[in-house]
């Protein structure tokens, strides 16, 4: 299928650069993992509605030195596909190159670019409506899991959980159980970072995870920016009883890399991310978790193994 037919009326005319007609003169600053991020060329009610919605991460100020900037741009909404949303799932179409990444979804498209640094722009014709947040989200995943192989670590669908002060991750194909490992999490009274995203990256005492404003069924309410470090590294299976067992590093570092969404496709980018992976494996071994419905496998996930 041709790039973006799917959500696009004319895909030929995608952005050819990152340029046209800017919403408005108000910016956003926002503190998340690889950023801070700029947006700006927004409306005065784009920013006020993303400043809710991506609360508490926004920064005092206009863009700063060293900001990743991504810049928002009008788009007519007769630029884009009308079709029904019942059954539909979220998905993009990305058309990676070597210094850029087209990217199209639902009422939007955008692009990355690397002219010495990452830059974005966004072009969407929401301007107030109910799909904005939804739109510059899904858009900032995409530049947040490049920024995080920039760093030396990776963006991993996955679930993070803090237990006495360290976090602990969870991997795993969709449907292993994830969302329902962070439900029993909470039943425990554990601190569920995201059941979706989590970062992972190098830091001055290690390996460690960071929240991230991006979550499913359960963590939306993840509070500022913060890094935790990493306790453990666990490829789930459900099954009882609750075990866990030592991974290859070989077959973790594939199994994270399954897990790694948006870079690995990118051909230009996954070799990279596949370093990163490997370095970050040899610091904390994974390890595969077994788990029923019973939040007492966290006596065996804080045990010794």
């Amino acid at each position: 299928m041709i790039f973006g037919a799917e959500f696009l009326a004319e895909p030929d005319l995608f952005p050819g650069r990152a340029s046209g007609e800017p919403w408005g003169e108000r910016s956003l600053r926002l503190d998340v993992a690889g950023g801070p991020y700029a947006l700006t060329g927004l409306a005065e009610k784009q920013r006020d509605a993303l400043a809710a919605w991506f609360a508490p991460r926004g920064l005092v100020g206009g863009p700063a030195s060293g900001d990743v900037a991504i810049r928002i741009f009008r788009a007519p909404e007769s630029d884009f596909r009308d079709f029904p949303l019942i059954g539909w799932q979220t998905r993009l179409d990305l058309d990676p190159a070597e210094s850029s990444i087209r990217l199209a979804g639902r009422r939007f498209v955008g692009r990355l670019d690397w002219t010495g640094r990452l830059a974005a722009a966004l072009w969407t014709p929401s301007e107030d409506d109910a799909d904005l947040p939804g739109i510059v989200e899904n858009f900032l995943r995409v530049v947040v899991a490049h920024r995080a192989v920039e760093e030396g670590g990776a963006l991993l669908h996955s679930a993070a959980v803090v237990a006495g002060g360290r976090a602990f991750v969870f991997f795993g194909a969709s449907g292993a159980g994830k969302s329902t490992l962070c439900g029993l999490s909470a039943e425990r009274g554990l601190d569920v970072l995201s059941d979706e995203l989590n970062v992972l990256i190098e830091g001055a005492g290690g390996v460690e995870v960071e929240r991230l404003p991006f979550a499913g069924d359960h963590g939306r309410s993840a509070g500022e920016r913060r890094r935790y470090p990493l306790g453990g590294l666990f490829a789930i299976e459900q099954g009882t009883p609750h075990a866990r067992r030592p991974m290859a590093r070989v077959r973790a570092v594939a199994a994270l890399a399954a897990c790694s969404p948006f870079v690995n496709d990118d051909r230009f980018r996954n070799e990279r991310l596949l370093a990163n992976l490997d370095r970050l494996t040899a610091a904390r071994r994974a390890e595969t978790l077994v788990f029923g419905l019973d939040p007492a496998f966290w006596d065996i996930v804080l045990g010794t193994p």
